[in-house]
């Protein structure tokens, strides 16, 4: 942030001037330089239109307007005589500082949010990948009733561009799961298993996995993204959207 310096008596006049302690509304701010105790509104303009207040504005405009109040009421208020040009002076530096913190705030808003984002621990990404390879023992075994056991329900898979829905377990029948791979697959593996976002009870995991035949030829590779929940105190595979058929 560049730091500018103000003349004597730009300071005086910007805090003589009420107008410059807040930007599309009057009054005077409290020490801490908050509005919020004592703005007040400006009228309603055009039908329907109401006043602009604190409640209303986004987060930038409320971090600019504090940190416009905490300037303008550090300023010395004195009841000298201005030379010419010294409200306008006064105004355009002040609107500066302002916009410059609303722009500082904005650029610092991803970072925020991507701190506020809880990192996996060593143990949640142990279970996300213990449930994995359950998920794909199962799979590999053709043991529907140890599949599902890795899932949540209702349960969902996006592929094909089909959205399939199951509520609950044991209502698909064996032949008609396995057949939907290849009549040469013999079994599957993971390639890529990367926790790309995670919270403390949802993780999302960029896969890839490879379908082979029983000579060890590949079929196949796939991109997937997989979402899993914990639920109950347990892990499972919530959604999977895959380019495989």
């Amino acid at each position: 942030m560049v730091v500018t310096r103000f003349p004597k008596y730009a300071c005086r006049a910007a805090a003589r001037d009420p107008s410059l302690r807040g930007i599309a509304r009057s009054g005077r701010p409290d020490r801490s330089g908050d509005f919020s105790q004592h703005s007040r509104q400006e009228p309603a303009r055009g039908h329907g239109a109401s006043a602009t207040n604190s409640a209303t504005r986004g987060p930038v405009a409320r971090r600019a307007d504090h940190f416009f109040g905490r300037l303008c009421s550090r300023l010395p208020r004195t009841e000298t005589h201005e030379k010419p040009g010294t409200m306008k002076t006064a105004r355009i530096v002040c609107l500066l500082l302002a916009v410059q913190a609303g722009t500082t705030a904005a650029q610092d808003q991803p970072a925020r949010e991507a701190a506020a984002q809880v990192a996996p621990d060593a143990s949640v990404e142990a279970d996300v990948m213990q449930l994995l390879d359950a998920y794909m023992d199962a799979w590999n075994q053709a043991e529907l009733a140890a599949w599902e056991r890795t899932f949540h329900f209702p349960h969902y898979r996006l592929a094909s561009g089909k959205m399939a829905v199951l509520d609950r377990a044991g209502v698909q029948p064996v032949p008609r799961v396995w057949d939907k791979t290849q009549s040469d697959w013999h079994r599957s593996r993971w390639d890529r298993r990367r926790i790309v976002h995670a919270s403390n009870d949802k993780v999302h995991v960029d896969t890839q996995f490879t379908r082979l035949r029983a000579d060890g030829s590949v079929i196949g590779s796939y991109d997937s993204l997989y979402i899993l929940t914990k639920e109950d105190g347990r892990w499972g595979v919530k959604m999977r959207s895959s380019f495989a058929q």
